[in-house]
């Protein structure tokens, strides 16, 4: 994506002397286009020939033009994939018709065909530009056939050319609409992309974030660092700067969280991924960074924690037992009140069957499965309560604990020791 340094810049590409926009993916199943060559010769007879060899070839398809003059207005209405020319033509020469192209502008690949003996003339085309030349002359078959080898192996350049530059759009458009604010460097710490979340969040747009020298100049959430994650990766270095939190580790990335004060004097969050970035070649060339704002996901994980010590307290806290029941109606959780009122430790008591603890233990599992069904719940049940102490009576009060469905997950459930008369 990197490779070249400038991958946000690539969203047009020289082919034909125009600059074209990219098109759209295409499904794979099409059938490969054919390569549109441009054949130009004042001799309609060889013009004729040589249009129907290449095209029985089922790869190509051809134009015909019997001057330079003619050639030159289909090159500005018609899409033209290689262009194979006469040299010796009335008016404008193959030569001059092959300058014409290149100063206008168009890098089409030029053929040029030329006659026996004429060394100088193939050294003139390839100074001003051909792509290719072949001798006429000699058995006819024999030369068609390298012709169209000539145009088979250009169009598989161009093919080739035309995906990788393809794809590098898609990367790149990927790149410039991801959500997180993502940037790039190369290995002298210039940036080389700044995608649109980078814009929004920074106040800085792309052309002037690529005109500074050093990116950290770039970066308000690096305000209070001297050296930051992507220096570690480019410096080869072990430590990171102690205002970062190391999430993961490994010789091409790093994941971090940086927690520091905003201009409005509020702490803020960011979850940060930064990786090494490889050329084509698979060499290390820069690096890719990107940051997301995790303060809001931070505070309610705080405040998550603090609300489950909170409700920990308050069961804790609570004079009779209570304990948690999962869908298989056994115990997952218990107070300190349970474990008092039963005689065995917490250890012991998850994961064993809640009925079991009583006398009477199917009718305790046939009214659980009504709770958790949410047909009925417990109020004030009598029940005997198995103890290490013996039996005690007691009054079990039960409801279900509702999941996103509304479906019944769990049971929480209370003991009160019953007084008999």
């Amino acid at each position: 994506m990197f490779g070249e340094l400038s991958p946000i810049s690539v969203s047009h590409i020289p082919i034909s002397g125009e600059t074209i926009t990219y098109p759209s993916f295409e499904p794979l199943d099409q059938p490969e286009k054919p390569c549109r060559v441009l054949l130009v010769d004042d001799e309609p007879v060889i013009l004729d020939i040589t249009s129907r060899f290449l095209e029985r070839t089922g790869k190509i398809e051809t134009i015909c033009c019997n001057s330079a003059d003619e050639a030159c207005k289909v090159l500005q209405t018609r899409e033209i994939d290689v262009i194979v020319s006469d040299y010796d033509m009335p008016y404008i020469n193959g030569i001059e018709f092959l300058s014409c192209v290149r100063n206008s502008g168009c890098s089409i690949p030029f053929i040029l065909y030329t006659g026996r003996g004429r060394e100088e003339v193939v050294i003139e085309a390839l100074n001003n530009g051909a792509t290719h030349y072949l001798r006429k002359g000699g058995e006819p078959k024999s030369q068609y056939a390298e012709l169209v080898n000539i145009i088979c192996q250009i169009s598989e350049k161009i093919r080739s050319k035309q995906e990788v530059r393809e794809k590098e759009h898609l990367i790149a458009t990927i790149f410039e609409h991801l959500p997180d604010p993502t940037y790039a460097i190369d290995l002298q710490g210039r940036i080389i992309a700044w995608n649109r979340a980078m814009e929004n969040v920074t106040g800085i747009i792309r052309e002037r974030a690529e005109d500074v020298s050093e990116y950290k100049q770039c970066l308000p959430f690096y305000a209070t660092t001297h050296r930051v994650p992507a220096d570690i990766l480019l410096e080869k270095r072990e430590d990171l700067p102690r205002d970062f939190t190391l999430l993961l580790r490994t010789e091409e990335m790093i994941i971090s969280e940086l927690c520091l004060e905003n201009t409005e004097k509020k702490q803020v969050t960011y979850w940060i991924k930064t990786s090494r970035l490889f050329n084509g070649s698979g060499i290390f060339n820069g690096i890719i960074e990107s940051i997301r704002d995790i303060t809001a996901e931070k505070k309610a994980e705080s405040d998550l924690i603090k609300m489950s010590r909170y409700h920990r307290t308050l069961i804790e806290a609570h004079i009779d037992p209570l304990i948690t029941i999962e869908r298989d109606l056994k115990i997952s959780d218990v107070n300190k009140a349970t474990e008092i009122s039963i005689g065995y430790p917490l250890q012991t008591l998850i994961g064993t069957s809640f009925s079991s603890w009583f006398v009477e233990g199917g009718l305790v599992e046939e009214v659980c499965r009504n709770v958790l069904n949410q047909t009925s719940q417990a109020h004030e049940l009598p029940l005997n309560l198995k103890t290490k102490y013996g039996i005690i009576p007691v009054l079990l009060f039960a409801t279900s604990c509702p999941d996103e469905d509304q479906h019944g997950e769990k049971i929480f459930a209370e003991i009160h020791e019953r007084k008999l008369n």
